[in-house]
């Protein structure tokens, strides 16, 4: 199944780990798409003091081009300000963001540039209030999305929370 409009410029925003799952998926889906001749760019909000990050060593490996976006720790004005220095100058045709902090913080940055934006639903933890708030918030910001996508396992957690909406909804 091929794209009859050729590459496309594809910017994925997130906020790492030093590696887990869902840098795993975003690293994959970097390295298929610099594969099929697509243009990838990795926005990565990072901490202010960390030094080399290795989901930025892993993923720049894959052919992406990475734009570190370093903040202070909670200084989400800022990281806002960050997300839109790469939206302009690359001009991509679609944003993915990945994870509650990108979703929540910075997706409506994107909107607000008015580019198509989508996101993967990489699955819910539980664990404390906090971890759960954010999840919810999550849950919440995916009303503005263009589409969104959900990660194997990621379905029923969604429906059980009531918020996620049937439309544009897509299982991979």
């Amino acid at each position: 199944m091929g794209d009859s409009r050729g590459p496309l410029t594809i910017l994925h925003l997130l906020a790492p780990a030093p590696h887990a799952g869902l840098e795993s998926v975003v690293s994959a889906l970097a390295a298929g798409h610099c594969a099929r001749g697509h243009s990838i760019h990795i926005a990565a909000v990072l901490d202010l003091q960390s030094g080399e990050h290795p989901f930025v060593q892993a993923v720049e490996r894959t052919g992406a081009v990475v734009h570190a976006m370093r903040v202070k720790p909670r200084a989400y004005l800022a990281e806002r300000h960050a997300t839109a220095h790469p939206c302009r100058t690359v001009k991509p045709d679609v944003v993915h963001s990945h994870g509650y902090r990108a979703d929540v913080v910075d997706a409506g940055v994107v909107r607000s540039m008015g580019l198509s934006t989508v996101t993967t639903v990489h699955g819910f933890t539980g664990g404390g209030r906090r971890n759960r708030l954010y999840e919810f918030l999550q849950l919440r910001a995916f009303r503005f999305l263009t589409r969104s996508w959900r990660s194997r396992g990621s379905w029923r957690s969604c429906w059980s929370v009531g918020e996620f909406p049937p439309t544009g909804c897509t299982p991979s």
